[in-house]
């Protein structure tokens, strides 16, 4: 049994996470940075006027921090491999929702 002090699955993920597309589009094999940003990933859900929806964020560690990468909403799990995996979900931009894929390597 688990207790909530101590739920593997409630927390943040050390990532290094490479953004690959910009403004929806695909930006080369590696994203818009070839060395990635290191954080924490997390999930969380979140409540709006307009419905809930899931968000990942990346962080550099404190809460109060701001996030590293625009949030990536509603995120689905592509594909997984021995030292990371690909999420791909939607960023919002100035007022537009536009597709964005994170490679996370772990760190």
């Amino acid at each position: 049994m688990f207790s909530r002090d101590n739920d593997p699955y409630d927390g943040a993920m050390r990532v290094r996470v490479r953004a690959l597309r910009q403004r929806g589009r695909r930006v080369g094999p590696y994203g818009t940075m070839a060395q990635g940003i290191l954080g924490d990933v997390t999930m969380h859900a979140q409540s709006s006027g307009q419905g809930s929806y899931t968000a990942a964020t990346l962080r550099s560690g404190s809460p109060k921090d701001p996030d590293l990468l625009p949030p990536l909403y509603e995120p689905v799990l592509v594909t997984i491999g021995g030292t990371g995996f690909l999420l791909r979900g939607f960023e919002a931009l100035e007022g537009c929702s536009y597709v964005q894929e994170w490679h996370c390597e772990l760190a």
